[in-house]
């Protein structure tokens, strides 16, 4: 039995200029306000909501990055 994938949507965002902090415990981190976003799709489809959306991303002692996205969205 194949496991067949299928693409749930498409999330499309405008992000402001980042936040560098240097140099943190964790590493380099670089934070990216959303400043607007939509997700589309055949299955799912959504707008963002309120004004409490980021991208935080680490670049650890290692050079390895870490990326932790969060948004809320409403559906239609």
């Amino acid at each position: 039995m194949t496991m067949q994938l299928v693409p749930l949507c498409t999330m499309t965002a405008e992000l402001r200029k980042p936040h560098v902090l240097r140099g943190t415990p964790a590493g380099h981190r670089l934070i990216y306000e959303v400043a607007s976003g939509s997700i589309s799709g055949e299955r799912f489809n959504a707008k963002m909501k309120g004004e409490a959306a980021a991208d935080w991303f680490t670049i650890g002692p290692d050079g390895t990055g870490t990326l932790d996205v969060r948004v809320l969205v409403e559906t239609d």
